[in-house]
């Protein structure tokens, strides 16, 4: 699916980049992208025509048609997602969740794979949804996206408890919390914990199991109650 595919290079690739430019165009004005001319798309974007052909072959089609009328159909045919998250289950988030238009994911890459397919379903209700993998910091993502107070910043940890990330200077878990905190943006921690009340004041925690799949499927659930709540403020 060229949806996926789009949303899989807003993650791999450099703010800057050609991939990340042209996918951001593609996704943010897919509505009227069959309108467009190759030409008028060029206008937009600070790309050349051979980079945007090469674009377009990369993603295995023959020409930018072809991804314009596969784009539309696959965005037209999108249903609004439904979920049975009980909102008060997330209501102490609210205060911290609101207004908010853009969620930045950060955290080891083994915990923020599963996610991906989370930026279109917040996508679809205005709420801008980054992540990147990559080998970098945490802080320098957030510094990549200029991250401000109209962000809220998410960790996600799977694998190790809050207090494990505290105690490994390799993991910049203090160093993103310092950051977050002199700046005054809003985070909220996702993951196993041990310190409940001196650390974060918004968590969803994930309980601990030996089971890759019951971890997971805690994360996603905590990733529908945001939804949940975003879903009922943004409409």
């Amino acid at each position: 699916m060229i949806v996926e595919q789009l949303n899989t290079l807003l993650t791999i690739s450099d703010h800057d980049s050609n991939e990340y430019l042209i996918s951001t165009y593609l996704l943010n004005n897919w509505k009227n992208i069959v309108n467009y001319k190759m030409n008028e798309v060029l206008m937009e974007i600070p790309v050349s025509k051979s980079t945007l052909s090469r674009f377009c072959k990369t993603l295995g089609y023959r020409n930018f048609t072809d991804v314009q009328y596969q784009l539309f159909f696959e965005m037209s045919k999108v249903h609004p997602y439904k979920n049975n998250v009980e909102l008060e289950e997330v209501i102490h988030l609210k205060p911290v969740l609101k207004n908010k238009k853009r969620i930045v994911v950060i955290g080891d890459e083994n915990s923020m794979t599963p996610l991906l397919i989370y930026k279109q379903i917040f996508f679809n209700i205005g709420i801008e949804f980054v992540m990147k993998f990559k080998n970098s910091r945490p802080i320098d993502v957030l510094q990549e996206f200029c991250v401000s107070q109209e962000d809220i910043v998410i960790y996600v940890s799977l694998y190790k408890t809050n207090l494990e990330l505290l105690a490994n200077i390799f993991e910049h878990y203090i160093e993103v919390i310092d950051y977050l905190r002199k700046q005054d943006i809003s985070y909220i921690y996702i993951g196993q914990m041990v310190d409940k009340k001196e650390n974060e004041e918004y968590f969803l925690q994930i309980k601990p199991s030996s089971n890759v799949s019951d971890l997971i499927f805690q994360l996603c659930q905590a990733f529908e109650k945001i939804y949940a709540l975003l879903s009922v403020e943004n409409n």
